[in-house]
């Protein structure tokens, strides 16, 4: 990867995504228009890179805390960077450190512990090659291991819930099925998900969902699924594209 600046400008702010892990993608963007916000005051984004999902939520979110966390130290520099350069810099902040041991070092590190948080959001690392040593960031951005992966953010984030709290991701359509399939036994629901395809006679390759403790929503019927197609044709969005991310993308 270059270590040189790369912007890329939203309707309301500008980042620099030319040092993380990851730059700037359309699955990111997806996540960040598309979670729930609805009654959240505190967010978590996991694996935050450059920070655009946090960024993205604190334009749509008017108040609250956004935190963002990386084990990729060139990503949190950035990521500090572009939070400091932004409208919501005082809203907005990240931290070097893993997913597990933010877990274990949760209470001791805020006095709010107890209220839980009340969204956690990432776009996770999903491919599964059994490499354990990876020789860029980027690849290891990109590969789960035992810190980070879909099934260790729902067993892991359910323990920081706040009693209406979410857990929301973007994963590969297959994955997303078989998380559906064990979230029970973290104790988790599905609320919502969206099943998402670049045009219409492609396959739906990604899948966006949101869960919530079993305990509060299991009672609420809120199991929405809905669908998305990108491009009516190549570079043409499609109408519910726009409306998706229309606060976002210049061009929309």
């Amino acid at each position: 990867m270059d270590n040189k600046e790369v912007i890329f400008k939203f309707k309301k702010f500008n980042m620099n995504h030319g040092l993380s892990s990851m730059r700037i993608g359309v699955d990111a963007v997806l996540l960040g228009a598309w979670c729930d916000i609805s009654g959240v005051d505190n967010v978590l984004d996991v694996g935050t890179g450059c920070g655009v999902i946090a960024l993205m939520i604190a334009q749509r979110l008017p108040y609250g805390k956004i935190e963002g966390i990386d084990i990729d130290l060139p990503s949190v520099e950035e990521a500090s960077k572009n939070f400091a350069s932004s409208p919501w810099r005082n809203r907005c902040c990240v931290e070097h450190i893993n997913f597990l041991n933010y877990v274990k070092t949760y209470k001791d590190r805020t006095e709010n512990y107890k209220n839980g948080i009340d969204l956690i959001i990432s776009n996770p690392p999903y491919f599964d090659s059994g490499v354990k040593t990876y020789n860029t960031a980027r690849i290891l951005a990109r590969h789960q291991g035992a810190e980070l992966s879909p099934s260790v953010l729902l067993r892991e984030g359910v323990k920081l819930l706040s009693y209406r709290g979410r857990i929301a991701i973007i994963v590969p359509t297959d994955i997303g099925e078989r998380m559906e399939d064990e979230s029970d036994t973290y104790g988790l629901i599905t609320i919502r998900k969206c099943y998402v395809r670049g045009h219409e006679k492609a396959p739906y390759k990604r899948i966006l969902m949101e869960f919530g403790q079993y305990e509060y929503y299991h009672n609420r019927m809120m199991n929405s699924v809905t669908f998305l197609t990108l491009e009516e044709k190549s570079g043409y969005p499609t109408e519910d594209y726009r409306n998706l991310c229309r606060e976002f993308y210049l061009k929309f």
